[in-house]
């Protein structure tokens, strides 16, 4: 059985702060599933042996490679390691990858308007385990309840059906008209080009670097070292202990937000947990600080 990665060593994960948002969401996408040690493995057999089926029919399932498991799982991810090629590994972290490689990863991340693949549609909301497609008018409402919450990716996922009998200028017309009427008003001038989105993606890197950093050390030798890297304010010393743990759910919920095809079962089984979140956990330090509730 191959050794469970362990990265607490490899906490230092945040790009320069000159990262366009774009390199920034797929760092965040490849260092969090980093944290699976599934996505981990899948990836390593992908490249190993991309055209293998037979490790499926113990499962039950005929012709599926172990891309195939993962495009179920993530369409996200499958595209991110599509894009990787015959180099496609979780092995290493984002800073140690080339630079053509993390290029094409953030090419394949970075689409700003595209239509959804079919696979994007199906993983989304997983109609293989959930039977019946959800009805229409629930597929991509585009409302006022789309606001954003604080921390979520400000991102939309659209569905645009096109009627390929028209023109292409007829096409594009429509379009701006259906921007005009349905989705500026949402925006209500306060994204745009006012709103960067980075600093969800900021947060997101920022609360795995602290798992990561308290998985393997104490409070006080985690510290020395995120101040020695210069990162003091990924773990100031005046920190409350409510804020650092918050900061370690942040990350348990940003990996369930970037991976939800892995919490489909969990009524009936426990979903995977991430790598650092479990050496976190048996390093004992999610008690330390902690006051005793009388």
């Amino acid at each position: 059985m191959p050794r469970v990665p362990c990265y607490g060593d490899q906490w230092n994960i945040l790009p320069p702060h000159s990262a366009s948002v774009d390199e920034l969401r797929a760092c965040a996408l490849y260092e969090y599933a980093r944290e699976c040690e599934d996505f981990v493995d899948l990836v390593d057999q992908h490249r190993l042996a991309p055209d293998d089926t037979k490790h499926s029919e113990h499962l039950g399932f005929f012709g599926f490679t172990h891309f195939d498991f993962l495009q179920a799982v993530s369409p996200a991810l499958a595209s991110l390691v599509r894009a990787m090629g015959d180099k496609a590994s979780l092995a290493k972290p984002w800073s140690k990858l080339p630079a053509g490689i993390r290029t094409k990863i953030v090419a394949a991340c970075s689409a700003s308007v595209r239509l959804a693949t079919p696979d994007e549609l199906e993983g989304s909301y997983c109609w293989q385990f959930c039977g019946e497609m959800p009805a229409m008018d629930t597929m991509f409402h585009i409302g006022p309840e789309c606001d954003d919450a604080a921390g979520d990716d400000p991102r939309r996922l659209l569905c645009l059906v096109l009627d390929t009998r028209a023109t292409a200028t007829q096409i594009k017309a429509d379009i701006g008209r259906l921007f005009d009427k349905s989705i500026a008003p949402l925006l209500r001038g306060k994204r745009g080009r006012g709103a960067s989105g980075k600093e969800p993606l900021w947060a997101a890197l920022r609360s795995l670097a602290v798992m990561r950093l308290l998985s393997t050390r104490g409070l006080a030798v985690a510290q020395t070292v995120a101040q020695a890297a210069g990162c003091r304010d990924l773990l100031p010393e005046k920190e409350k202990d409510s804020t650092r743990y918050q900061r370690i759910d942040h990350a348990r919920r940003t990996f369930r937000t970037l991976f939800p095809g892995l919490f489909i079962h969990e009524a009936f089984q426990s979903p995977p947990q991430m790598l650092s979140d479990a050496a976190y956990s048996s390093h004992g330090s999610r008690g330390r600080g902690r006051k005793r509730r009388r």
